[in-house]
């Protein structure tokens, strides 16, 4: 064998070792490529970056051949943990949820310790009282802030006030009031006064802030109040659930007695004197036959006057004794 025969030997042999060590070779001196698509052929070790994959979710390794598999980033903390596509919300601005699973119909509701799944069609909370789902609405709401502590109305602000109207004067609510309670066990009871003050009654000892107005010795809801909230507190701390009293639905009955009439019209109730009962005053009659109905009355300086029948007066003369 020549030379030159001798050195097409050993480069064939080069090339057959470069093949049949390919693949192993491939694992080691493969360089990151990029694209659109992933490639259809892979070996282990690979590394591919999509350009049309989510941010965050671009890096790609091949893990066996024709394998690949996403490389996220490293887990969450925080209100949000685990890794990206598989993490669970733990807390709400550090707030703990819990982890009880919600039923049908239920809505997540801080309840003062954390955020709870709760039916909500009971008006507050797992309280079972108010007007249905009241208690979803900013307006008014009095919440725990701590053991001793009540906030009435934490979403009222001068920008979205909160209003509440007696006939047609309207008051408005323009930023939190804070309820402090000292000492004592009883109810506290929170209400709009007929004079549009924000007035807690109490039988405790504690303090209002604000344009809030606390008063003593208050056991029920005065009858001209828009009731808002109870809350009950226990040896000068406060229970961990108050009771919404808030209605959206109301009524106001008006019974006539004897001598009252009333009627409705357009939603509003006149409310008059009954002329068969009560004798009307009229403007003193010119002639004993001017207009009239019986039971009519008038006066001037010198007679009475009654009316006996329909169109007809009597009168009498006046003098002084």
């Amino acid at each position: 064998m020549n030379r030159f025969s001798k050195s097409l030997s050993i480069a064939g042999a080069c090339l057959l070792a470069l093949a049949a060590t390919g693949p192993a070779q491939a694992t080691t001196a493969r360089a990151v490529k990029f694209g659109t698509t992933l490639p259809s052929t892979c070996y282990a070790g690979d590394i591919f970056f999509n350009t049309n994959a989510p941010a965050g979710a671009n890096l790609f390794a091949c893990i066996a051949p024709n394998t690949w598999v996403t490389q996220t980033l490293a887990g969450l903390a925080g209100d949000v943990t685990g890794p990206p596509g598989a993490n669970t919300v733990t807390q709400i601005q550090g707030n703990s949820v819990a982890s009880t699973a919600p039923q049908t119909g239920q809505a997540l509701v801080w309840n003062g310790t954390s955020w709870t799944p709760e039916t909500v069609t009971g008006g507050g909370g797992s309280s079972g009282t108010g007007a249905s789902m009241a208690s979803q609405l900013g307006d008014f709401s009095v919440t725990l802030t701590n053991s001793l502590t009540l906030t009435i109305g934490a979403n009222c602000l001068f920008t979205t006030p909160c209003n509440i109207r007696f006939g047609g004067l309207a008051y408005s609510l323009t930023g939190p009031v804070t309820v402090s309670l000292a000492g004592g066990t009883g109810n506290a009871f929170v209400y709009f006064a007929s004079s549009g003050t924000l007035t807690v009654g109490h039988s405790l000892t504690l303090t209002c802030s604000g344009v809030c107005s606390a008063l003593s010795g208050i056991t029920a809801f005065p009858t001209d109040a828009i009731p808002l909230f109870t809350w009950h507190a226990t040896n000068g701390t406060w229970d961990g659930q108050g009771s919404d009293q808030r209605a959206f639905l109301s009524s106001k009955d008006v019974r006539p007695g004897t001598g009252i009439l009333t009627t409705e019209n357009l939603g509003h109730t006149t409310i008059a004197a009954d002329p068969s009962v009560l004798g009307m005053r009229a403007s003193a009659p010119s002639t004993s036959s001017s207009s009239c109905s019986p039971g009519m009355w008038a006066s001037d300086s010198n007679f009475y006057y009654v009316c006996v029948s329909q169109n007809t007066w009597l009168r009498t003369a006046l003098s002084s004794w």
